[in-house]
């Protein structure tokens, strides 16, 4: 399975679009769903260790 690193912002468009329809209790939960994936997606590049070499 490929793991799909844009899909975070697919759902921030999906949360404004929900917001211009009027569904705001689905506007706030796909918002929070999307940050949740964000913080999932960026937890491995937050605790990887830099490679430098001096």
């Amino acid at each position: 399975m490929q793991r799909r690193d844009e899909s975070p912002f697919f759902g921030f468009f999906v949360s404004l679009a929900f917001a211009a329809a009027g569904r705001r209790c689905f506007a706030v939960a796909a918002c929070l769903v999307s940050i949740g994936l964000l913080l999932k997606l960026f937890k491995p590049h937050a605790t990887s260790s830099l490679d430098i070499v001096l």
